[in-house]
Formats: C-alpha cells, structure tokens, sequence
C-alpha cells in the first residue's frame, strides 16, 4: 500500500503550526529524544489506542527511520484515518539539526 510522505522540513512547519505528531518508537528511544509535543504510542499498543488520536485530524507519524512509522500508517489509513508518514524519521530530524525534547514529556 502507498502512503502519503513528507519531509521532516515540511514537518517542522506543520508542528510548529499544532500539527498531531505521532511517535510509534519505544518509551526509552522517546525519552531519548522527540519532537516537542509528540505523542507516543508504540507501534504494538496502537490497535488497542486508537481512541487517543483526534478525530478528523491528519496525523504525521514518526519513528526512528520510517519502518514502523510507515506501518502504522498503513494501518492508520486502512482504519480511516488520514496518517502522513515522516520521510527519514528521528533519525533525519537530528542529523538535520532540530530541536528534541528529552524525558517523557507528552506520554
């Protein structure tokens, strides 16, 4: 299935405008470092939350490279919900020098 992507410069501009940034890594790599104001909800635990994300709202998903951030779009989408994937993941935003937040701010 192809999923829609953008870019973590895209994303930036998204974020900072209130934009729903979903993080789907583990608790220790988010406490590791995230985008401010991302929500976490690991990749095994999002069937059973799905009732945490806003409704009606795109979702931009990220993790540390895009694997799991692309499968949970894919199942996102199959489920209704307008989900971006986050070309590069966290991995792209550090190397590109944004700002993270460490500790577990927004769990």
């Amino acid at each position: 299935m192809a999923v829609p992507e953008i870019e973590v410069e895209q994303l930036e501009r998204e974020a900072s405008d209130g934009a729903f940034v979903l993080d789907v890594r583990h608790l220790h790599e988010y406490e590791d470092g995230h985008i401010a104001g991302a929500w976490l909800i690991p990749l095994p635990e999002l069937p059973d939350r799905l009732d945490e994300l806003p409704d009606g709202q795109r979702i931009f998903v990220i993790c540390r490279t895009s694997g799991r951030s692309r499968r949970a779009t894919e199942f996102l989408r199959q489920q209704g919900v307008e989900a971006t994937v986050v070309t590069g993941g966290m991995i792209e935003w550090i190397d590109s020098d944004r700002p993270v937040v460490e500790g577990s701010e927004s769990t």
